[in-house]
């Protein structure tokens, strides 16, 4: 269709000539004038296009979007006129080679269709492989609903379907016609729609440079295939395949050829990459492969849709956690299963990136990827090393061994595939096969290089006997070749390869050039690509990044002292030590990336002065939250502070009694609490260090509110209740606000209620909704309202326990409905919230046997555990308080197992002392005559445990617990509370005898002691 067309489509009419569209009176079509569109910018006015299509039913279609492309002036090539055969492949390949020599100006259509993309036999997909090593411009066009090849997934496609949804529209197609032109003549492939939204939201990754490099000579590995495809297809095998391999192997060659060209049922891939800051980031994998399984699944892209997906990305404190459990296990779980298992690939999982120390990424798919739908399984490959190791142990690895003879065979293909074309005899040709097999140790990486190097002449293919042995050989001599005068690497490229073997992330080009900028005024600009020239194919550029072609290349030059080429990574933190230090203090001009490591250099040069001036600055701080966001800075902070007591612990004392760090944890307290930095911190001496705060007189009472915050994390009951007395004695409390107080007497009233002290807990709690009320705080008045609750039910008031659980309920439902939508993080924090209060009226409904009710609570935390799969600090004792709820209705093996699972998810005493003190009842339950001695044992473990923390009330019941296995035993009781454990007594009477029927329980009786007036509780 051209300009010239004056006849409409659709009722045969004369249409009208518009500036930019023909338009019918008689029916109302319009349609866009081409020749115009992009008149004014047009960067290619005639261009090389190849279309590459699937020799279906779409061929007629092809040959019309050639004709229009032609008579717009460009150079356009298909197929449709030559024969399949071996002239009609010859043909292809110089038409793709022709295209590409006119680069920039060449062009690559693919035209998606079922057939033309299909794996692994689709032939276009051939062409795209050519066209993306070629990096030819592509422009996807999607002609029929299809799942796109991941390797070019990411980019956007051009949807045409709709012009022949029903026959053809002359319309629609010109309409989206347009929009290719565009696309052509422009270079912008950026078409409207959802797609479009959720590319620039979930930014996907699309590594071509790594399908370039691996997908051309990939050789061999049909045996991994085969494993691969029995366990996709079965039905009871573990849903995670875990493939793991030393350094040059060829795990990430495997990853690229199955996800890009063998295994269709791989909708999603992500290669995880030590060099790359954006490959290495867990949270840019899961925003990835979000997408990619988007363009595979239809109902789940709906989903992704509908989602507020702005408000998620966008925060700046996301975690981990929340997006994989967002964007991929919810949705995953709520969409209907296809038609074949759905499987998503991530390589070199270990170079995932470490937050807190931890391998994030491992350690979410290790313990919760067992809850994604039976029909998604996941491939994941790594190194074997401990840090994945440890999250992976239910898992049997598949092992790429080196000495693997089907390992072998394929290095052997390779090497004959890469020299076949060479002008050598048979005989000659023998000699090198057999020599890079028997020097490269089973390592694919080594065949390539040797390969490499005989392509470049580096190697004499006469003289295979001088191949270098082993891979570590292999860089030796590639060294030796690069830099036969050792002065000149020692003055020249020693420097530079420090920086880049002490770097904590990959270094961008321009930030090298002004390193070395300020070490030498003579410098010039260009001296910096001279310099990666230099060390040539070992370290490449990619988007101005320099990182090494491989991660052994590091290990070699860092590991084998031997070599005249190590480097000293101290050399490298030193170099980084002088760059930072030319800033004089002035943080606001460091680059980021000392933002993030400066610390952890000085540490590794053990500059503990430096570290903490560093750890107490507000300003240095500030411009971490400023750049790089809260929650990032926060855990920053930490890790550096773990690295900083693991290696000189006793300078931990300036930080800790420093106003920064105070600050910190008071400002940010229930953060810290919530997230476990409290608990952090216990094992990095800060009781020990803080003690001497609370000998000094206090100064400000707000500062000390963290304090009593970290003193109840660490279930130190006794410090929390003495400080608050400090500080209510203080004449400057006056000052504080109500949000704080409320804050203050909270966590006073839970630390009294733990010891038993009920009155005045219940005071505190009274207050601390009051507070709650007078600051405007919804969240404070509801945590008052639940911890009454708590202590109504314990004096056996439970109509007002249930109320004040329902107040509770209500005020915390308020503070979601105040609460600022943007945050979605404390969204969740608070549903949360919800569930953990309606776990204290299921507790509440427990014990005064309104089961029913408790079952209610029990499945609203159920469903809201569904929903959001973060296990937080609740989580184990909703577990351990369902466990309960199931023990009194007599399902003992539920019981049980869920009781297993909370000792899983323990952290704290008393968490795991009210696992143990439930596990008793079961065993008295099962067998009361015959499991004394396993009962005394668990009922020990509880009492010790309790006994640690000061928990009286539960302390005071396990020890009630001990008398139905020791009629000898004789309990303490406090006369406060003496109602509550008559109570007790009598409930475990019930459950034994009535829910259980066991006779042989003695009655109980109440004596005191004639010397300390206390009394005590016998059974007879």
């Amino acid at each position: 269709m051209n300009s010239k067309i004056k006849i409409c489509p659709n009722c045969g009419n004369d249409m009208n000539l518009g500036k930019r569209f023909y338009f019918c009176q008689e029916c109302g079509m319009s349609l866009p004038i081409i020749d115009n569109i992009r008149s004014v910018k047009k960067l290619y006015s005639s261009r090389y296009v190849f279309i590459s299509y699937g020799h279906d039913s779409y061929a007629e279609f092809a040959n019309r979007l050639c004709d229009d492309l032609k008579i717009r002036g460009h150079h356009v090539w298909t197929d449709l006129e030559l024969k399949i055969g071996n002239d009609w492949e010859y043909s292809i390949e110089d038409a793709l080679n022709k295209v590409t020599s006119h680069k920039p100006n060449g062009c690559f259509v693919l035209l998606m269709s079922p057939h033309s993309v299909r794996r692994p036999d689709g032939y276009c997909l051939n062409e795209l492989s050519v066209a993306i090593r070629s990096g030819l411009f592509l422009i996807p066009v999607k002609l029929q609903s299809i799942e796109p090849p991941l390797s070019i997934a990411r980019i956007q496609y051009l949807d045409m379907s709709e012009c022949l949804l029903s026959g053809f529209s002359e319309s629609i197609y010109q309409r989206q016609l347009g929009l290719l032109v565009n696309a052509i003549e422009n270079d912008e492939v950026n078409f409207d729609g959802m797609q479009s939204r959720l590319i620039s939201l979930l930014r996907p990754i699309e590594f071509k440079n790594e399908i370039k490099k691996y997908m051309r000579r990939f050789t061999g590995r049909q045996w991994v295939l085969k494993r691969i495809r029995e366990w996709l297809y079965t039905p009871n095998a573990s849903k995670v395949f875990w493939l793991t391999g030393g350094p040059g192997v060829g795990k990430t060659a495997l990853s690229i050829w199955l996800s890009c060209r063998e295994i269709p049922e791989i909708h999603a891939w992500h290669l995880c990459q030590h060099s790359d800051t954006l490959t290495s980031n867990p949270k840019n994998c899961v925003l990835s492969l979000a997408y990619y399984l988007s363009s595979h699944l239809q109902e789940y892209f709906d989903k992704l849709c509908s989602m507020n997906l702005e408000e998620l990305v966008n925060l700046t404190n996301v975690n981990i956690n929340t997006l994989f459990t967002r964007l991929l296990l919810d949705p995953l779980n709520e969409i209907e299963p296809p038609q074949k298992p759905v499987a998503i690939l991530i390589d070199a999982i270990d170079e995932a990136g470490m937050e807190n120390g931890e391998n994030v990424l491992a350690k979410f798919i290790g313990r919760y990827f067992s809850e994604f739908p039976d029909w998604v399984r996941l491939i994941v490959t790594s190194r074997p090393v401990l840090e994945v190791e440890k999250w992976f142990r239910q898992l049997k690895p598949e092992i790429l061994d080196t000495a693997d003879a089907r390992n072998v065979e394929d290095i052997r293909l390779y090497v004959k595939k890469r020299i076949a074309d060479k002008n050598l005899t048979v005989s000659e040709k023998i000699d090198i096969e057999e020599a890079i097999i028997n020097k490269s140790e089973g390592v694919f990486l080594y065949a390539e290089f040797v390969c490499d190097s005989l392509d470049n002449g580096d190697l004499d293919a006469l003289k295979p006997s001088s191949f270098p042995a082993g891979l570590y050989n292999t860089y030796e001599d590639y060294f030796e070749r690069r830099f036969p005068v050792i002065e000149v690497y020692e003055k020249e490229i020693l420097p530079f390869l420090s920086l880049i073997v002490a770097a904590r992330e990959p270094l961008n080009l321009q930030d090298i050039d002004r390193f070395f900028g300020v070490k030498n005024v003579l410098w010039e600009e260009d001296n910096i690509y001279f310099l990666t020239k230099k060390v040539g194919s070992l370290f490449k550029v990619n988007d101005n990044i320099i990182v090494p072609f491989h991660k052994s290349i590091i290990d070699w030059l860092t590991k084998d002292k031997n070599s005249k080429y190590y480097i000293n990574k101290r050399r490298g933190d030193m170099c980084f030590i002088e760059w930072a230090e030319a800033f004089n203090n002035d943080y606001t001009k460091l680059p980021n990336y000392f933002l993030k490591f400066l610390v952890t250099h000085y540490i590794q040069l053990r500059m503990f002065k430096e570290v903490e001036n560093v750890l107490i600055s507000y300003e240095y701080f500030n411009q971490q939250v400023c750049r790089l966001g809260f929650d990032d800075a926060l855990s920053i902070y930490f890790s550096n502070l773990k690295q900083f007591a693991q290696c000189c612990i006793d300078s931990l004392e300036k930080i800790y009694l420093s106003d920064f760090f105070l600050n910190l944890i008071n400002n940010h307290r229930r953060y810290l609490l919530d997230n476990g930095y409290f608990l952090d911190l216990s094992t990095m001496n800060f009781s020990c260090i803080v003690s001497k705060l609370l000998i000094s007189p206090v100064c400000e009472v707000s500062r000390y509110i963290g304090l009593l915050y970290y003193y109840y994390a660490i279930e130190d009951f006794s410090s929390v209740i003495s400080l608050t007395h400090k500080l209510l004695e203080n004449s400057s409390f006056i000052n504080v606000s109500d949000y704080s107080k409320s804050q203050m007497y909270e966590v006073y009233g839970l630390s009294h209620r733990k010891l038993g002290n009920f009155m005045i807990a219940r005071e505190a709690f009274e207050n601390t909704a009051k507070l709650g009320k007078s600051s405007n705080n919804s969240y404070q008045v509801s945590l008052g309202y639940a911890n009454l609750a708590k202590i109504e039910y314990h004096q056996l008031n439970f109509e007002k326990g249930y109320e004040y659980n329902h107040l509770a309920f209500e005020s915390l439902s308020r503070s979601l409905d105040e609460l600022d939508k943007t945050k979605g993080d404390k969204t969740i924090s608070i549903r949360l919230f919800m569930a953990e209060y309606k776990r204290l009226a299921a507790e509440t409904y427990i014990w005064g046997y309104e089961f029913s009710k408790a079952k209610e609570c029990l499945d609203y935390i159920e469903n809201v555990y569904s929903q959001i799969k973060i296990r937080d600090r609740y989580y184990v004792r909703y577990l351990y308080t369902s466990a309960l709820y199931n023990i009194c209705i007599s399902d003992l093996d539920l019981a049980t197992m869920l009781l297993d699972k909370a000792t899983m998810h323990c952290r704290n005493s008393y968490d795991m002392a009210t696992v143990f003190y439930y596990k008793s009842i079961i065993m008295l339950a099962n067998d009361f005559l015959c499991c004394k001695g396993k009962i005394d044992v668990l009922i020990n473990e509880s009492e010790k445990l309790f006994s640690k923390i000061n928990a009286n009330i539960e302390l005071t019941e396990i020890r009630i617990l001990r008398l139905f296995v020791d009629m000898s035993a004789k309990v303490e009781v406090d006369l406060n509370n003496i109602r509550w454990f008559k109570y007790v007594y009598d409930f475990f009477v019930n459950l034994l005898s009535n829910v259980y029927g066991i006779k042989s329980i003695g009655k109980w009786r109440m004596d005191s002691d004639k010397c300390s007036g206390n009394l005590f509780l016998y059974s007879e």
